[in-house]
């Protein structure tokens, strides 16, 4: 049964998760090539200018982030446009979380780097220096702790910011797939974005 939403390229990802859900495993194909460039704008937004960019561009955290949904959509079968891109989210959201691990772990290259821009060697490599504790580091600490509080959130402010600031919904169709109307989804958007703000003065200008 379609949940999603009445028009538009939602309509046909709703299409396209109707066929998964009834076994078509080819849907699970089309789904990840139709969606892919609404996908790379929610990784751009949730990749932003953190500590990690600077390590791994955007394409490369949207290929892995597609590759994850599309083998969790082997097991997990969305019935909403709704449930896909909280799904989607997830993905991007946990292929961030390795690569911080990965560059700014104990043993990560990023913890051996400097954030100030280094001179080159001879061989053109970035030096080898002691982790700063001030810039990158922190900065990745507070992307972490951004998106954790974004999914700490009560209900429903963490699916309308899932929804509107990850998946690039505008309110009204927030609103529409929530089942409300815009002035409680631009209500409960403002709510979020208080409980939040805290936490994203140092790494979202203007959020």
């Amino acid at each position: 049964m379609s949940t999603g939403l009445p028009s538009g390229r939602d309509t046909k990802i709703q299409t396209l998760l109707d066929r998964l859900s009834q076994g078509d495993e080819s849907a699970r194909d089309e789904l990840i090539v139709y969606s892919g460039g609404r996908l790379r704008r929610l990784t751009r937004k949730m990749l932003g200018k953190d500590a990690v960019h600077r390590w791994a561009e955007t394409d490369d955290v949207w290929n892995n982030s597609l590759l994850r949904l599309h083998r969790a959509l082997a097991s997990v079968k969305p019935t909403s446009v709704r449930e896909f891109f909280t799904l989607a989210a997830r993905q991007t959201r946990w292929e961030l979380k390795d690569l911080a691990r990965h560059y700014f772990g104990p043993e990560g290259i990023g913890a051996h780097h400097s954030t100030e821009k280094a001179a080159a060697d001879s061989d053109h490599h970035p030096r080898r220096d002691k982790a700063d504790t001030t810039n990158d580091p922190v900065k990745l600490a507070n992307w972490t702790r951004f998106h954790e509080q974004a999914e700490s959130l009560p209900e429903p402010e963490r699916e309308v910011f899932r929804l509107h600031y990850y998946c690039d919904l505008p309110l009204n169709t927030v609103a529409e797939i929530m089942k409300t109307n815009y002035a409680t989804a631009k209500r409960t958007w403002r709510s979020a974005r208080r409980e939040l703000s805290k936490f994203a003065q140092q790494i979202i200008p203007g959020f």
